[in-house]
């Protein structure tokens, strides 16, 4: 089920998708690389032939709710600009935007069912681009370019920091841009790119279930900068100013407050919700039917290394998304998604990036847990990230 995308420039975290180097110029304060032709308004017409098609309607709705952006069904063939989606043999997207003319969607069969893949298409669509072509992506992920089938090498390019900065959001592993490792292979049975931060990220390359928080973020970003009169300063934890709710943040998973400065309160059964790491390991454990945020400190000059031991929930999307398992924030960048465990994980080593972690756990069923273990280290002896397959 390869897509091609066509005349797609690679941007650092948003792309505005560019025909020629002489239309462009580089938006320092957006990240955007951008045309005098500009791209989309907020209300975005779309239209597709013949009877409803539910993944569609749904996809664009659900966007409609995260950010500013308002989608118009019609019900005559556009001829201006907007998005047409097809139905196709191959998932392709042909941009128009500089003529003025409607942008083509293309979904294979599969893809016009599966609401997770069209947004996918639709996230790509509007100018999020995969996070392998970052120009820092060599920091995050190999890219094994032996892997890649031939017809797809360009889509694993990358941009330079020449052309493009990246600002305020961090190589998003939970983003729904992102390639499935195997999907644009040689024969689909070799990773095409893989994490260089732990093994386990792997699992979340290529999900199609949701947009990332950093996803909407960069989509607010760049298209919602006008829809609230007052500008809110003060969103911390990778929050944004909800282009919705102009006096709030929208804030990551297990963050709350109008400026996403509290940890999100949990379930009574929870128990505890804030530790202290010190020198010595400290133990805890949560079990059952519940959802539950953990926020660990640790003193100034150290960093928390924090031990799974043992843990399983249960496992149902085919790949490891927010809202389906442990997620485990240790990046700098709280927005960006954490570490997502499911299904059986066991002496999983996660080494200390800096002085907080925030757990989120979501127990399906009265057979799901984890034990955690967790220290401060000083940041010079910090391990590097293991665990038992």
């Amino acid at each position: 089920m390869f897509y091609q995308l066509l005349f797609l420039s690679i941007l650092g975290c948003l792309s505005s998708i560019i025909f020629g180097e002489e239309d462009s110029k580089i938006i320092n304060k957006r990240a955007i690389l951008k045309r005098h032709v500009y791209n989309y308004s907020t209300n975005i017409n779309y239209w597709y032939e013949g009877s409803k098609i539910e993944a569609i309607d749904t996809a664009v709705k659900h966007l409609s709710q995260y950010t500013c952006l308002e989608f118009r069904k019609r019900s005559k063939k556009l001829t201006k600009r907007g998005l047409i989606f097809e139905i196709f043999d191959f998932k392709q997207i042909i941009d128009n935007l500089d003529k003025n003319e409607p942008s083509i969607v293309r979904l294979d069969g599969d893809c016009a069912e599966d609401v997770g893949c069209v947004k996918h298409m639709l996230a790509l669509a509007l100018g999020l681009i995969p996070h392998h072509n970052r120009w820092d992506r060599d920091k995050y992920v190999t890219v094994n370019k032996k892997n890649i089938n031939d017809d797809f090498k360009m889509s694993y390019n990358k941009v330079k920091g020449t052309r493009v900065r990246i600002l305020n959001t961090a190589f998003d592993f939970g983003s729904i841009t992102n390639y499935d490792p195997f999907e644009t292979s040689k024969k689909n049975l070799t990773r095409t790119y893989k994490s260089k931060l732990n093994p386990l990220y792997n699992k979340m390359l290529g999900q199609r279930h949701e947009f990332s928080h950093n996803d909407l973020k960069l989509l607010n970003d760049f298209y919602c900068g006008k829809s609230c009169a007052k500008k809110l300063k003060g969103c911390r934890n990778g929050g944004f100013q909800d282009p919705n709710q102009c006096n709030a943040c929208r804030c990551p998973l297990g963050y709350d407050g109008k400026y996403c400065d509290k940890i999100k309160k949990t379930d009574y059964e929870c128990g505890k919700r804030f530790y202290e790491a010190t020198k010595g390991y400290q133990t805890f454990a949560v079990n059952g039917t519940k959802i539950c945020n953990y926020f660990i400190q640790s003193p100034p000059g150290t960093k928390v290394e924090l031990h799974v031991v043992d843990a399983y929930v249960r496992r149902e999307p085919r790949k490891c998304v927010e809202n389906f398992g442990i997620e485990i924030k240790n990046r700098h960048d709280r927005g960006t998604s954490g570490l997502v465990l499911c299904g059986r994980n066991k002496n999983v080593t996660i080494k200390g990036v800096f002085s907080q972690v925030l757990i989120h756990y979501i127990g399906f069923d009265n057979t799901d847990y984890a034990t955690f273990k967790y220290r401060a280290v000083k940041r010079k002896n910090t391990k590097s990230f293991s665990y038992d397959n």
